[in-house]
């Protein structure tokens, strides 16, 4: 009886931990399905739960980001999804609500996710550096941002993406502010990404 017992348990359990891994994978690919939606500061944890959902570097693989409408950042440029990046960009212009994510790998590929919305006439994104096995602290894994404008700046056939809460600022004022040692130069800002101009 114990025999039965133990055996009916271990199927129970076997199943269940099977059902778990199916469901995972069932969600990371029906995740371009839905609507990306679109939050601001105030559900700052909502956005760290989706990135959460995305699961193990595994899951964000080039192909499979691409599958799921996430803007692919490699080597430099924008090699999937730059579309859902151009639509954005227009819709922030126009002040209309929207919402991406951007995956970026580092050197060793390990997959850099960011969530980025405009909502109530201001940016928030989320950078989620959880997947970066050499990140610097292990403590933190998300960076949270919240400005009032996205600026892009074009310099040596690039631009780079900022979000910033004056939009007279220019990339040398940016760029002095960076390397300056003194506190009082230094421009607060969230940098999103950069690409090279295709």
């Amino acid at each position: 009886m114990k025999k039965i017992i133990s055996i009916i348990i271990c199927l129970i359990f076997c199943s269940l931990v099977g059902c778990k891994n199916v469901d995972t994978e069932k969600t990371i690919d029906t995740f371009n399905e839905e609507k990306l939606k679109i939050y601001s500061e105030k559900d700052s944890q909502k956005v760290k739960e989706l990135l959460k959902s995305y699961g193990e570097s595994k899951n964000l693989t080039v192909e499979k980001a691409k599958k799921n409408n996430i803007i692919v950042i490699e080597n430099e440029q924008i090699v999937a999804n730059e579309e859902i990046w151009n639509d954005f960009y227009n819709n922030s212009k126009k002040k209309k609500e929207d919402s991406i994510l951007i995956v970026q790998y580092t050197e060793q590929d390990d997959p850099i996710l960011t969530y980025l919305s405009c909502k109530d006439n201001k940016f928030f994104m989320i950078e989620d550096d959880s997947r970066d096995q050499y990140r610097d602290s292990k403590d933190e894994d998300y960076f949270e941002y919240s400005f009032k404008y996205l600026k892009l700046f074009q310099e040596n056939n690039k631009t780079y993406v900022y979000l910033l809460d004056d939009k007279k600022i220019t990339l040398d004022e940016l760029n002095y502010s960076l390397l300056s040692s003194n506190i009082s130069d230094w421009i607060s800002y969230g940098f999103v990404f950069y690409y090279i101009n295709s």
